[in-house]
């Protein structure tokens, strides 16, 4: 997607990504607004290489590369390193589903990462740029729209943007908001209720940008985000397209604070850069676990919630100092600390299904209640060093040597039999993660690269309380212990890519081809009851190769596309899972293509209109690892089209999404506990027809 020759920091250092030695896709904030793309599900699909559940906003796991560790997220971290400017956004959660507005560009690493970022970018990094103060101008944008789905109702947002010079030349500040409600369009035949999985999101970001002096430059912000699902998007097609039949509601609630201080100085030869960051994240779920209440109380049949409350918190702070310029050899070095807690109330009962979702309420009969503190400590030193050894041969090496420590603090209370439990435990672990790579620049026109990489994830505690041993969630407890410890997991990548940009950058090509090694895979799986642990299901390999290119054959036309084949597959048998060697690993698709144009053609002298279309394709994939008996989902396409009119002063547009009105199953899951006894489809959103108008001051 990348069109015009930006630059990146993915590197973290400002890098041209045309002569970096690894796989990136770096898409500008105005091709975002071109296509229409507000978030990071509609981005996707024109990514080589990524892939992304759909549970709804902030609930989705993001993939690149086919290294799935499955569907189901709970508590191994997440395979995609996800920041914002330089600090780390989630840790084992989901992702948090920023608005891409007010957005200076989007980059995405392909392969693992765990040099520069560490614990958790095993599969790739997923980074959000956002745009600073400006300090000599005032600016606004104001943005409304509206919209109306097939089988569903209107929905509406509203995005908008402030920048106010304070000091000259010194000090700006930068304000951003938004708030959106989409309406839903599935519908719940025994509650009795339409369009249940309405969605409203709000949130908005402050930052201020304070030049010191010639050579220090201060940054503060705060974003907050706020999600309510008021239930869940998926149906069951034995009772008809788009319903279903619930016994209690599923909602959803997601609220994130980010408060990031970042302080850079540049040298005449070097820069510093110390950023420290706060986030807060609170999660609270309602899942209707009613079918499974049978396999822990022998009552008849009544609605019976399970409830989910998390509330995260987390401290990143990273220094690194580093060359500024072309050097023979350009070095880095860098510290980096983190602690991130988690505490995870759970509750299981009976209602009568009015129970009130906000603070949990009165469930009735409580079958057991849960209580999890975990803390993770990371510590690491990291330095990284490029030597150019001619005028176009560079050699990069890195490492990053780390200390990680996991407490766990369990309480449970198992009400049927008024049994209570509680168990404490401690895992230690440390580490080296090497990076190796070359480039060599043929022409100025054609870079070709090689890399070796390793990423990492830290092992972790499960830890069996009554009941669930008693269903025996845990495939292999040790003899004799409640508790068992799934171990770190590490993929290997060896890559090589050709990066061409020809005819004075008018036609840019990546390709790259790759195997990936992936040992002791972690994945949250689910017990037979629907509650959820995690265990190491063995090794994978995967190969592939991916395709991007971009052109302008004309002013005013762009076109892009890209295509993704890969072949990720376990190395041996896991009859835990029913999986055999060689069957695919869940939620990837052998392929995906995409492809876009814009085309911007004057209408008047001061006018001018812009008519983007795209369309893209998702292969077929399994939602477990038993890829012979699991639920298939994928093989669909989606097009979209948009046409807008401006001056540059004030534009307007209308839009079609899902234009055909395509019906595919985009993720074949929603609930853990009615899993095996409902089919769960989880639908394209219908067609929607939308139009917006736009104010730039």
């Amino acid at each position: 997607l990348q069109i015009e020759a930006i630059l990146v920091t993915a590197n973290k250092r400002l890098s041209d990504p045309r002569s970096l030695p690894v796989g990136i896709a770096a898409v500008p904030g105005v091709l975002l607004d071109d296509l229409g793309l507000a978030d990071f599900n509609s981005l996707a699909p024109f990514i080589a290489g990524v892939a992304v559940t759909n549970l709804g906003p902030g609930r989705n796991k993001i993939f690149v590369r086919g290294m799935s560790d499955g569907a189901f997220a709970g508590r191994t971290q997440s395979t995609v390193g996800i920041y914002e400017d330089n600090t780390p956004i989630i840790f084992n959660d989901t992702n948090p589903d920023l608005r891409l507005f007010d957005v200076e560009r989007i980059e995405i690493l392909r392969g693992p990462q765990g040099t520069l970022y560490g614990a958790g970018a095993i599969g790739g990094l997923y980074r959000i740029i956002t745009r600073k103060p400006a300090l000599n101008q005032y600016e606004g944008r104001l943005r409304f729209g509206g919209s109306s789905t097939a089988q569903g109702g209107a929905s509406a947002a509203v995005d908008g943007v402030l920048n106010l010079p304070l000091i000259n030349d010194r000090l700006a500040l930068r304000f951003s908001g938004f708030y959106e409600s989409r309406d839903g369009y599935i519908d719940d035949v025994r509650l009795g209720l339409d369009n249940i999985n309405d969605t409203r999101s709000l949130g908005g970001r402050a930052a201020l940008h304070y030049r010191l002096n010639v050579h220090w430059t201060l940054d503060v912000s705060f974003r907050y985000r706020s999600i309510k699902l008021d239930d869940t998007q998926y149906y069951d097609p034995d009772l008809g397209p788009l319903l279903r039949a619930n016994f209690v509601a599923e909602p959803h609630r997601d609220s994130f604070r980010h408060k990031n201080i970042t302080l850079i100085g540049d040298f005449a030869g070097s820069q510093l850069v110390s950023s420290l960051s706060h986030i807060k994240r609170n999660i609270s779920d309602q899942a209707d676990a009613t079918l499974a209440a049978v396999n822990f109380t022998t009552d008849p049949i009544v609605a019976s919630p399970f409830q989910d409350l998390n509330k995260a918190g987390s401290i990143a702070h990273e220094t690194r100092y580093l060359s500024k310029g072309k050097r023979k050899i350009d070095w880095m070095l860098g510290a980096f600390f983190s602690r991130h807690r988690e505490r995870l109330v759970s509750r299981f009962g009976s209602t009568d299904g009015t129970t009130p979702f906000e603070g949990f309420g009165d469930v009735g009969d409580l079958i057991f209640s849960e209580e999890r503190d975990e803390v993770s400590t990371e510590m690491a030193l990291f330095g990284e060093g490029i030597w150019h050894a001619t005028s176009k041969l560079a050699v990069t090496f890195g490492l990053r040597g780390f200390r990680t420590r996991l407490d766990v603090d369990l309480r449970s209370l198992i009400t049927a039999t008024g049994e209570a439990f509680a168990v404490k435990r401690r895992a230690v672990q440390w580490g080296a993660i090497p990076k190796l790579a070359a480039s060599y620049d043929w022409s100025g026109q054609i870079v070709t690269y090689v890399q070796v990489s390793e990423g990492y994830r830290v092992g972790g505690i499960n830890i069996n309380t009554p009941i669930e041993a008693s269903l025996s969630a845990d495939p292999d407890p040790d003899p004799g212990e409640n508790f068992s410890v799934f171990e770190p997991d590490t993929i290997w990548n060896f890559e090589t890519g050709i990066k061409a940009s020809l005819f004075d950058h008018r036609l840019t090509a990546n390709v790259a081809v790759f195997f990936m090694y992936w040992n002791n895979i972690q994945s949250d799986q689910l017990g037979p009851g629907g509650l959820a642990f995690v265990t190491n299901v063995g090794n994978a390999r995967n190969r592939g190769y991916e395709i991007e290119i971009s052109a302008r054959p004309t002013a005013g036309l762009d076109l892009m596309a890209s295509f993704f084949w890969n072949a990720p597959e376990l190395r041996r048998d896991n009859s835990f899972l029913n999986a055999e060697e060689g069957d695919r690993l869940p939620t990837i698709s052998e392929l995906t293509a995409s492809a876009a144009f814009i085309y911007r053609f004057g209408l008047t002298a001061t006018t001018e209109a812009t008519i983007s279309s795209d369309y893209s394709y998702i292969g077929a994939s399994s939602l477990t690892f038993d890829e012979l008996n699991s639920q298939k989902m994928g093989d669909y396409s989606v097009a979209n089209l948009r046409l807008s009119v401006g001056d540059g002063k004030w534009q307007a547009g209308i839009y079609a999404t899902n234009l055909f009105n395509g019906r595919g199953n985009t993720f074949a899951f929603g609930n853990p506990f009615s899993l095996g006894t409902v089919d769960q489809v989880t639908p394209i959103r219908p067609r929607t027809i939308g139009a917006f108008l736009e104010a730039t001051f």
